[in-house]
């Protein structure tokens, strides 16, 4: 008969049936939420016993307070600045008030901190954890999930799949257009494109590139499976000529927001590609969307 140890190192991993089963609520949580975009997360958090969304002075970006009654969610924000942003937020929960500078980190903060709520049972009061997080790996593991919520929160796959539905979505401009629609990061969104329907994903490579001192970078890159094997080595995190180099692209310091180029494939196999950049691909201080597509 196998140990008790053997058998607890076999024992299954409950996390992705978590995730599955946390985006299945946040699906319909959007759904019954207004069904407008963006989404208004203070409707959202109040369906999840959250009392009060608060602005304070943090070290992190922010954090989830259990109380007697559901809970508090704080967001980071400059000294001083608090009250006023608390109110902003409280009277417009799509976060659409809010300065420029922060309004999309704080509503992705907001998101990451309801999905912490899916860990508890609401049924309680206090509300109760659902799980034990005394080791690393399961901390770990919920965070990553929580990301995963957040995004599904800001843009439920439902939402994403009928924006897909017609039109060129390799226009890194209509990708861009889109996030601002959602209020979301270029890297949220890249994200999320991710996790849709294979069969919805537009047909090329989406990254979300981003400046830094010395070479553009890949932050989140989200690849149509015909693609799957092509540009093995561009990846989150890698620098961009993993995927292209070339310098009259703007992403490099060029002039042009769209070149083509012709690959050698395995098998000696060669085929031409587009590689468009938004405009705003040469400030340094703006991430942008780079998208790939084959012209034969």
């Amino acid at each position: 008969m196998p140990s008790q140890h053997w058998m607890a190192k076999r024992t299954k991993n409950p996390w992705p049936s978590r995730y599955r089963s946390a985006v299945r609520v946040a699906e319909r949580l959007v759904a019954t939420t207004g069904n407008s975009f963006p989404v208004d997360l203070n409707r959202i958090a109040a369906r999840r016993a959250v009392r009060r969304i608060e602005f304070a002075p943090l070290l992190t970006d922010g954090g989830l307070a259990v109380r007697n009654d559901g809970f508090i969610i704080y967001v980071r924000c400059e000294l001083g600045t608090g009250a006023e942003l608390t109110a902003r937020f409280a009277n417009d929960g799509t976060g659409s008030t809010l300065p420029e500078t922060i309004r999309r980190r704080a509503r992705f903060t907001i998101a990451h901190e309801i999905a912490h709520t899916f860990g508890y049972d609401l049924r309680r009061l206090p509300p109760a954890a659902l799980f034990d997080l005394k080791a690393p790996t399961a901390i770990r593991s919920l965070e990553v999930i929580c990301n995963r919520i957040a995004g599904t929160l800001l843009l439920p796959e439902w939402w994403l799949t009928r924006q897909l539905s017609d039109g060129d979505w390799l226009d890194p401009r209509r990708l861009s257009s889109l996030a601002k629609t959602a209020l979301v990061s270029r890297e949220t969104l890249t994200r999320q494109l991710q996790r849709i329907n294979p069969e919805t994903h537009p047909e090329g490579i989406i990254a979300c590139v981003e400046k830094q001192v010395s070479v553009p970078v890949i932050r989140a890159i989200s690849t149509h499976y015909r693609f799957k094997e092509l540009f093995l080595d561009a990846r989150a995190g890698a620098s961009l000529q993993k995927l292209i180099m070339h310098p009259n692209l703007r992403a490099f310091g060029g002039d042009q927001s769209a070149v083509e180029k012709t690959i050698c494939l395995v098998g000696a196999q060669r085929r031409r590609f587009q590689f468009e950049c938004e405009p705003n691909a040469a400030n340094r201080d703006l991430s942008f969307f780079l998208t790939v597509r084959a012209l034969d």
